[in-house]
């Protein structure tokens, strides 16, 4: 039974850090949703945005600078983000061409 459990918590985990990917050296994007109009929600942590309003519960995709350790979000800066809806068409348009 241990081990099933220490599997399932690894194969968490693993789903956890393929959520994140890097777009170039130091540059990652990870899936967060907004908390509020001025927060998002990443990994069960609140972040906080300064001049912008974000729609509540929306789901966004959050580009960051990776500061340090890879993936670890809490000294790593929000570069920019976009919602679901905007950065999936983009991806359709992009496929287009």
């Amino acid at each position: 039974m241990k081990k099933i459990l220490t599997l399932i918590a690894a194969i968490a985990t693993a789903a956890t850090l393929t959520s994140c990917h890097y777009i170039k050296p130091g540059i990652y994007e990870t899936v967060g949703t907004a908390a509020s109009a001025t927060t998002f929600n990443i990994n069960g942590e609140i972040f906080e945005i300064y001049a912008d309003r974000l729609q509540q519960s929306e789901t966004y995709i959050i580009i960051l600078s990776d500061n340090g350790t890879p993936f670890n979000i809490y000294d790593d800066e929000i570069l920019n983000y976009c919602d679901m809806e905007v950065y999936e068409l983009m991806k359709f348009e992009k496929e287009l061409n």
